[in-house]
């Protein structure tokens, strides 16, 4: 992967806050969330917050970001829902 300094930075604070367990909904995810229906695509995804609580409202939903941290956090959540379903 291509060393990236924003990437490098937001790999970090997410690797915090999945120690912290800090999975709340930021004021932006708060205020789309009710207009997500159908097909969701979540660029830059993060932890997943939106992605997540889309997902549970019936959203089919494509989440991407570049770093590793979040990706990581959000694909062992899918795998746990999924296991619960």
């Amino acid at each position: 992967m291509i060393s990236n300094r924003s990437i490098e930075f937001f790999d970090t604070q997410f690797q915090r806050q999945v120690q912290a367990r800090e999975f709340v909904l930021n004021p932006f995810e708060e205020a789309a969330l009710p207009y997500a229906s159908g097909r969701v695509l979540d660029l830059g995804c993060g932890l997943g917050n939106l992605s997540v609580a889309a997902a549970r409202r019936g959203c089919d939903v494509v989440a991407v970001d570049a770093s590793p941290a979040a990706i990581e956090h959000l694909s062992r959540v899918a795998r746990e829902r999924k296991a619960c379903a």
